[in-house]
């Protein structure tokens, strides 16, 4: 198996958790979002995200989202977010991603990305030439 285009580690910390000390489902997609959108953001050459909208005007944002719940994760593990891109378009990004502790799988699915410019209103627009060209690189298409 190759190595992700992207992968980050992240600790469950007891905001992530429900009271059973289990991660609370939609802070999965937090932590999801976080680390695409940092990742995004800095294969852009925009530093930070507020930075990319202070100044660009313009951000990722996720269009849709697949999941498949495997396992539960605990208040205090350490989680590996792996991320591959499967399509990189023009307007539209399309990345697998996983989520495993010690290899073993905890939810999986696929995230739908666009690129939108806020003047004022959001709208989608193209990635930006260089994004998409890194993004194309670590992609598994040809």
């Amino acid at each position: 198996m190759s190595a992700p285009a992207h992968r980050t580690s992240r600790e469950v910390g007891f905001q992530h958790c429900d009271p059973a000390g289990i991660v609370f489902y939609p802070r999965y997609f937090e932590m999801l979002e976080e680390i695409i959108t940092a990742w995004i953001t800095e294969l852009a050459d925009a530093g930070t995200e507020a930075a990319l909208l202070r100044e660009r005007r313009e951000a990722p944002r996720i269009t849709n989202l697949e999941c498949r719940f495997a396992r539960p994760t605990l208040l205090g593990d350490v989680i590996d977010f792996e991320i591959d891109v499967v399509e990189a378009g023009a307007e539209r990004v399309r990345l697998a991603y996983r989520v495993v502790r010690d290899g073993d799988e905890r939810i999986a699915g696929e995230v739908g990305l666009g690129w939108y410019r806020f003047d004022p209103h959001p709208r989608a627009t193209e990635l930006p030439p260089t994004l998409h060209a890194r993004l194309r690189e670590r992609g598994n298409e040809q």
